[in-house]
């Protein structure tokens, strides 16, 4: 209760009590009191303000005022030189003390009980590198080291690990080299290679699959033919409830497809199984922090590189891009002597190792390379450890193969990129390439000028010799919901089918589908607005933008053209395909263009 709210006369007879319980405290209690609270908290105050002296200072010797130091003092010291008829309240204070000091650790319980020998690990991985951590304290420190400097230790440590250097093991930095020459010219052999060995696997798990379903007697719901279809149908009406917000029917259609969904079955179970998550981050409206965790959780460089390998190896998506993308660069670089390549987006870099190997077959010196990288900046405290780290290795590669090379890396997002950050020579031809992630632009229903066609705006200013492009395509983009995930199902379908002829059921193809497709469509599902930022669109709806930006488009080379469909016919399944239709490269399965990509200069006939 506190004390306003008593009665006068309450007050009188509570402030009569006081003075009694004071005058008996004053006497016995008062220095027991001060004496116990010194020896708990006065040593720590000592480890404090030595630590705030440290840090100012660097290491150097302690040289602070102790509690037995005689110019040193404390509250509580004060209070009891103090008379109570000079502070009338030195009751109420004492007693606000006793019940703080409860609160306050005492030395023993600031530190975990690991045992001897784990804090000997600790300390000995901590400091095995003397460049990163400093000796801590000079002789002078350790001969007047005191029981409470195990604090100091543990705080001092806790500031070193916040400015120490981080970098990949050696194995993961040479995984990741071999993984980037690996589509390069000289390659092919270890492709082709990795491409039987894939489809070995695959003939020998459908053998399997074929024995075990003559062996069978009952016959599982999932083996029914027509339970793609059933899924399919399921998934659309589940889609319809969650539209209306009709719980229940949701949760119950929900359940059912759970039980018919796979992780691990064939591709519309392995689907279903994921688009029914997105459906319930809908639902609860949590489809923000789902995708965020889908994006976060990162497995180890050499799983993702691995699982990286094998896509590349079975899909000739990205391989063509890269093929027909440093294939129009080499022919504008025959006769420069400086060759500025501005780049949007280039996630771990693994076109450019390829690109510079190409150069060491020249018989001639190979033009100087000055590289601009637009990415998106990082969240955190290092907005450009990307781009730095990209940075670092196109270099690392340039020097193996004897090409000259200037870097520089811009963290920022592509609409705010101006010409005049990108430092254009006269005597330098340039060319833009974007070959991933323009759809992650966001488009005009979000933004009253679209950031997509400002980018397209920008590109035309630099100039280019070439913008050569890359898009996924797909046209699940629609603001209504229904229709996107309608829309986004049988695009995934098709994906999902693709995967399942070309890779065999393993821990990789998981990471595959977990990784680079099905955080893209969960975030079309689950989130709208802002929150939703992939916003995938056809070739024709880029053509119609190029076209609006004053661009026009540049036919690829026949004979580039011509080599890669041998190479697409001759090293991939049947059921790829690789055409042209309006200048474009359109690359797709079973007759379904999923990927396309087109050159393009600027229009001189153009006026804003």
């Amino acid at each position: 209760m506190n004390v306003k709210d008593l009665s006068y006369q309450d007050k009188i007879a509570l402030q009569a009590t006081e003075k009694s319980f004071n005058d008996i405290l004053e006497q016995n209690c008062l220095s027991s009191f001060v004496g116990s609270l010194l020896d708990g908290s006065m040593n720590q105050q000592s480890s404090i303000a030595c630590d705030s002296a440290k840090q100012n200072n660097g290491f150097v010797s302690r040289q602070c005022h102790t509690h037995d130091s005689p110019s040193w003092k404390h509250p509580v010291f004060y209070l009891a030189s103090t008379k109570s008829s000079e502070i009338p309240s030195v009751w109420q204070f004492q007693k606000g003390v006793e019940e703080t000091v409860k609160f306050l650790p005492n030395n023993d319980k600031l530190f975990l009980d690991l045992g001897p020998n784990k804090y000997k690990l600790i300390q000995e991985t901590e400091h095995s590198d003397p460049s990163i951590c400093p000796k801590k304290f000079s002789n002078a420190t350790r001969s007047k080291k005191k029981a409470n400097d195990s604090d100091f230790n543990l705080l001092d440590r806790r500031r070193q690990k916040q400015i120490a250097v981080y970098s990949d093991p050696p194995d993961e930095n040479e995984v990741f080299d071999a993984f980037l020459l690996l589509f390069g010219p000289k390659s092919t052999e270890e492709v082709t290679t990795i491409r039987e060995i894939l489809q070995k696997e695959i003939r020998y798990e459908q053998s399997e699959a074929k024995a075990s379903k003559k062996k069978s007697i009952k016959i599982d719901k999932n083996q029914i033919g027509k339970g793609s279809v059933i899924l399919c149908s399921l998934l659309v009406s589940c889609s319809e409830t969650v539209f209306t917000n009709n719980w229940l029917a949701a949760i119950e259609l929900m359940k059912e497809i759970r039980e018919w969904s796979s992780p691990t079955g064939d591709s519309i179970q392995r689907l279903a199984y994921y688009f029914i998550d997105g459906l319930e981050a809908r639902l609860a409206g949590t489809g923000s922090e789902i995708y965020g965790k889908l994006v976060s959780k990162q497995p180890k460089l050499t799983d993702i590189l691995k699982a990286c390998q094998l896509y590349l190896a079975s899909c000739p998506f990205e391989r063509s891009l890269f093929y027909i993308a440093n294939q129009t660069i080499y022919n504008i670089a025959k006769d420069a002597t400086r060759v500025h390549i501005i780049t949007y987006g280039v996630i771990y870099g693994y076109q450019w190792p390829s690109f510079f190997e190409h150069f060491s077959d020249w018989k001639r010196t190979p033009p100087k390379i000055w590289m601009t990288v637009i990415e998106e900046p990082e969240p955190g405290f290092r907005p450009n450890k990307r781009v730095e780290a990209i940075g670092q290795r196109l270099t690392f590669f340039a020097k193996r193969f004897n090409v000259p090379f200037e870097y520089q890396g811009i963290a920022s997002k592509w609409e705010n990129v101006q010409r005049e950050d990108l430092y254009i020579g006269k005597d330098e031809k340039v060319i833009v390439c974007c070959l991933v992630n323009s759809s992650m632009l966001p488009d005009e229903t979000t933004a009253i000028c679209s950031p997509r066609d400002y980018f397209l705006k920008t590109v035309r200013k630099i100039k280019p010799h070439a913008f050569i492009h890359g898009i996924w395509n797909a046209s699940y983009n629609t603001p209504f919901f229904l229709t996107r995930f309608r829309l986004a199902l049988s695009h995934y379908s098709c994906v999902f089918d693709m995967l399942d002829s070309t890779l065999p059921r393993n821990t990789e193809r998981v990471l595959i589908e977990t990784n680079l497709f099905i955080p893209n469509a969960i975030n079309s599902i689950a989130c709208e607005g802002l929150e939703r930022v992939y916003r995938p669109e056809t070739y024709k709806v880029w053509q119609a933008r190029h076209l609006r930006a004053g661009l026009e488009p540049v036919p690829v080379d026949s004979l580039i053209m011509e080599n890669i469909k041998n190479f697409v016919r001759e090293c991939y399944h049947k059921n790829f395909f690789i055409d042209e239709d309006d200048r474009w490269v359109v690359m797709g399965w079973k007759g379904v263009i999923l990927c396309a990509m087109s050159i393009w200069k600027p229009n001189v006939t153009y006026y804003v």
